[in-house]
């Protein structure tokens, strides 16, 4: 860990990481673009797990003798990792489009190191 400080401090010297005038820009920039990709990537799961949330308070409503929190939290659970299976291969192809040498998150970075020079 301390070689690999050390070389990450040779490869981009401390006192030559000045801050440029777009930064601050840049930064929000990449943050908002962040956020964004995160909610789009748990978007399937939080709506299955709102609409089921919505089916448990008319099955509350409609019958009032069933423990709607009993029955609730175990079907949540089991909405929620079988949607995470079924959606699972094409958050796969999503990640490799993000995180490949010219996806999004690269071009991020790096116009956020381009701030600094």
């Amino acid at each position: 860990v301390l070689r690999a400080l050390a070389k990450s401090c040779e490869v981009v010297p401390m006192a030559l990481a000045r801050p440029g005038i777009g930064v601050a820009e840049v930064g929000l920039s990449a943050f908002t673009q962040m956020f964004f990709i995160g909610v789009n990537l748990s978007l399937p799961v939080v709506g299955a797990l709102l609409l089921t949330d919505v089916a448990l308070g008319i099955v509350s409503r409609a019958v009032p003798q069933i423990n709607v929190f009993i029955v609730g939290f175990p079907l949540k659970i089991v909405i929620g990792l079988a949607i995470i299976i079924f959606v699972l291969p094409m958050y796969i192809h999503v990640l490799e489009s993000l995180f490949t040498g010219d996806g999004v998150i690269w071009r991020l970075v790096g116009k956020l190191f381009a701030a600094f020079r």
